[in-house]
C-alpha cells in the first residue's frame, strides 16, 4: 500500500480538488438517445456516480467500480469489492451489486482490472 500511496501523491493526489455528489435519480434510468445507454446506480464510491452499462451487441457490461478485476493496494486477482477505504459504506456498495441482478453479459468490464470473460453472474457469485 505504501508504493501506492507514494505513486498517488507524486500523481498529485493532495492538490485534487473535492466533487460535490451529484443529484437525481439514483434507481434504473432510460436515458433517451445512443450516447446515453441505459444507467443503473451503484454506490461504489463517495462522491461518484457510479454506474452499469451494458453494452448488448457486444455481450459486455461496464461495471465502473462497483467491483473490479484488480488493485495497486489488492494483492488478490480476480472479481472482488474496492478496498473497504474506498466506500463511505461498504455493506451498501456490496448490497449494490443487486442492481445489476439479470443484466447478461459474457465479458465484465471494470473500473479496475482486467476484463472478465464469465457471466455477470458468475462474477458475482466469486464476490459474494
Amino acid at each position: 500500500m505504501f508504493r501506492w500511496m507514494v505513486h498517488v501523491i507524486q500523481a498529485g493526489a493532495l492538490a485534487a480538488k473535492a466533487v460535490s455528489p451529484t443529484g437525481g435519480s439514483l434507481g434504473r434510468s432510460q436515458a433517451p438517445g445512443p450516447a446515453r445507454p441505459p444507467c443503473s446506480h451503484l454506490p461504489a464510491r463517495p462522491y461518484v456516480r457510479q454506474c452499469s452499462h451494458p453494452l448488448p451487441r457486444a455481450g459486455a457490461i461496464a461495471v465502473g467500480d462497483s467491483f473490479v478485476t484488480g488493485h495497486p493496494i489488492s494483492g488478490i486477482p480476480g472479481p472482488q469489492m474496492l478496498h473497504p477505504t474506498y466506500p463511505t459504506d461498504p455493506a451498501a456498495a456490496l448490497a449494490g451489486l443487486q442492481n445489476l441482478a439479470g443484466a447478461e453479459a459474457s465479458v465484465v468490464l471494470p473500473g479496475h482490472g482486467h476484463a472478465l470473460r464469465m457471466p455477470l453472474a458468475d462474477a458475482h457469485a466469486e464476490i459474494a
